[in-house]
Parts: structure tokens; sequence; C-alpha cells
């Protein structure tokens, strides 16, 4: 979650390579999207955006066991700590 954070802020560093800046565009797939079966092909939705953009999903989905568990993780503009988790 701090990663996405990072992301979410725009404060991750840059990586360069040799001198090369990489393109870091494909961090907005990694988080807030899904796949939903769809005909002739499946559809890729992301709700991604940074703070500048505006509002996007701050929840995980757990599964475990056959349950389903929607669990916030930002509480107040900040992270949930591994604590707070725990009593969740």
């Amino acid at each position: 979650m701090q990663f996405w954070e990072k992301i979410r802020k725009g404060t991750l560093p840059l990586t360069v390579s040799r001198g090369v800046v990489w393109d870091m565009h494909q961090y907005y797939c990694l988080f807030n999207s899904c796949r939903v079966p769809e005909l002739p092909k499946d559809k890729i939705y992301r709700y991604f955006r940074t703070e500048a953009e505006g509002d996007c999903p701050t929840h995980i989905t757990v599964l475990c066991r056959g349950n389903i568990w929607r669990v916030e993780m930002v509480r107040n503009g900040s992270l949930r700590t591994p604590d707070e988790l725990h009593h969740v």
C-alpha cells in the first residue's frame, strides 16, 4: 500500500537506466483495475487516479474460504497501520 500511496501522491522516484528515464505509466494499471468478461473480448476497467486527477477507490477486497470482505485502507487521508488492520 505504501507503493500505491507514492504513485497516488506523485512521490515515486523516477526509474533511470543508463541515463534514460523509464515511462512509469504502467503503474497506473497495477492498482484499482479489473477485467470484465465480454464478447468478443474482455474489457479492462481502470479506476486509478493521482491526487491531482481526483478520487479513486481506497479499499481492498479480501477473499478467504468463500467469504468476501471490503477493507478500507485509507482513513482520514492516511494509510491504516498494520496494527489498525489487525483489529478490523
